[in-house]
């Protein structure tokens, strides 16, 4: 017969268990994502069988310390990974700031025919970076004191009327690099109308518009120092947007204060100054004389800084009513009149007379000479002084014209003033008109008295104006004294001392013809 042939066989078990761990946010999931810090996240084991035997004994875990749950995968639930399974395990966390990396590690078992128990153990990493972003806000003022000291910081001391910057300095404190707008990720609320709008000037490394970690900015507004207390906020804001489409929007306001103090200019002279140092302004000719000697060596002056008094050098022997701005001349929007300097002269000395004319006269004289001394007038006082005498603007119907001719020049003769004397009692002097015809949310009204007081409250040192340039207009309550509290000021703007004149008359007794 045949032998028979003996075939030796055998399986050769290899082992082998595979692990993928991933970083999970939201609906992305890898590796090296950017997550933003302070999120829920999740972490995604998959366990695989990479060998040619089932495992038993599975066990996954995280280097971190994160409690891995079973989820899903386990065909038959006999905790056996058989070949061509997956299984799923899970982590959660929240995202810290910062880079972070853990590893998770699986683990399954083999026991051969012989009782041979062998183990497989594979890791796998994952990471992500925890982004802060973040940003800082410093708004500071810079102005100068009523020394023309420069200060920068927060509740100082400066002149108003002078230039008031704001300085923002903006710096990246998280640490991702964030895209910020110019022009519109920094806002600086002023109040209702009085917004500014800061201006980059330095700072962005490359000109790319990316505030990188670490970057500062600088920006600037400029204004005008008001008066009083005065505070305002800005705030600098601008988005970041992770790997999972998540938004955060870093955020900083800063607020910002000083106190304004209005420095009236107090060169304003009485009628009696002018009328007493006539020959001082009445120079014609340039003939020297003592009074016109000690006024431009300073002796006849409250403060320091006058001009030498010329007035109006283009108009000859006359003083030109109504100039403005004491150019001489008459401009784009002025009413004007001459009169002679003699008779100018005559007229400050008779404002004690019934004649309403002459009393106007009086104060607007002394008025022009001190705008013409380089003192900045209650904007569109002289005009409407000038209108009153010549029946026209909010005067016009009262029937008072001291240039009946209408030639520009006041009527006189022989240093005296033509026409037909005006009672005070006459309507002419007690009739109220709407002296507000700039804005017409305002009813302001006044009467020929009225205006007559406003010009002699200018000239006494009560409507004061600001240093440097008469940007405000204001209520000095001791007159030419100097007050330190300067109340119900205003721009400067035309007939806003009407408005000043009004406040004050809600508290202060005597501001007779106003109403």
């Amino acid at each position: 017969g045949q032998a028979l042939a003996l075939v030796d066989r055998y399986f050769g078990a290899n082992p082998i268990i595979n692990i993928d761990k991933v970083t999970v946010d939201g609906d992305v999931s890898g590796d090296g994502l950017v997550i933003l810090a302070g999120e829920d996240i999740s972490w995604l084991y998959t366990v695989t069988n990479g060998g040619n035997v089932a495992l038993s004994d599975i066990s996954v875990s995280d280097s971190e310390g994160v409690t891995v749950v079973y989820e899903s995968g386990d065909v038959g639930g006999d905790g056996i990974l058989g070949l061509g399974e997956t299984w799923i395990y899970a982590a959660i966390g929240t995202a810290i700031v910062g880079s972070y990396s853990n590893t998770g590690t699986a683990s399954g078992s083999f026991t051969d025919s012989t009782g041979t128990k062998g183990t497989d153990t594979e890791t796998n990493d994952s990471n992500y970076f925890g982004a802060a972003p973040s940003i800082s806000l410093v708004k500071d003022t810079q102005g100068t004191d009523t020394t023309g000291t420069s200060h920068t910081g927060d509740g100082i001391v400066i002149q108003a009327g002078t230039n008031v910057t704001w300085i923002y300095t903006l710096d990246n404190d998280g640490n991702v690099a964030l895209n910020f707008d110019k022009f519109t990720g920094l806002v600086d609320d002023g109040g209702p109308g009085a917004d500014f709008n800061p201006v980059y000037f330095s700072g962005d490394v490359g000109n790319d518009g990316i505030l990188g970690v670490d970057e500062t900015w600088v920006f600037k507004a400029t204004g005008l120092a008001t008066p009083g207390g005065y505070a305002n906020s800005a705030t600098a804001s601008t988005t970041f947007t992770d790997d999972a489409g998540h938004v955060a929007t870093p955020h900083d306001t800063d607020t910002s204060s000083y106190t304004g103090v209005f420095v009236e200019d107090g060169r304003a002279r009485t009628q009696g100054f002018w009328q007493s140092v006539s020959d001082a302004w009445d120079n014609v000719g340039g003939q020297a004389n003592s009074t016109l000697a000690k006024f431009n060596s300073g002796e006849l002056r409250d403060l320091g800084g006058d001009t030498i008094l010329d007035v109006n050098p283009t108009a000859g022997q006359f003083l030109l009513l109504g100039d403005a701005n004491g150019n001489g001349v008459t401009d784009t929007g002025e009413c004007t009149l001459k009169i002679d300097l003699v008779t100018a002269r005559n007229l400050l000395a008779s404002s004690t007379t019934g004649d309403a004319r002459l009393i106007m006269m009086a104060q607007t004289i002394a008025a022009q000479l001190n705008i013409d001394n380089g003192v900045k007038q209650p904007d569109n006082l002289i005009k409407e002084a000038v209108q009153w005498l010549t029946n026209k603007g909010s005067w016009a119907g009262l029937g008072v014209n001291i240039d009946a001719d209408n030639n520009g020049v006041v009527d006189t003769s022989a240093g005296k003033l033509l026409g037909t004397a005006v009672a005070t009692s006459s309507g002419a002097w007690q009739t109220y008109k709407d002296v507000t015809q700039q804005d017409a949310t305002l009813n302001f009204f006044a009467n020929g008295e009225g205006l007559k007081n406003a010009l002699m409250w200018f000239n006494d040192g009560h409507l004061v104006t600001s240093l440097p340039n008469g940007t405000f207009v204001g209520w000095d309550g001791d007159g030419r004294g100097g007050s330190t509290t300067v109340a119900a000021w205003q721009f400067n703007n035309p007939d806003n001392f009407w408005l000043t004149l009004h406040q004050v008359d809600t508290s202060i007794v005597g501001l007779t013809g106003i109403a």
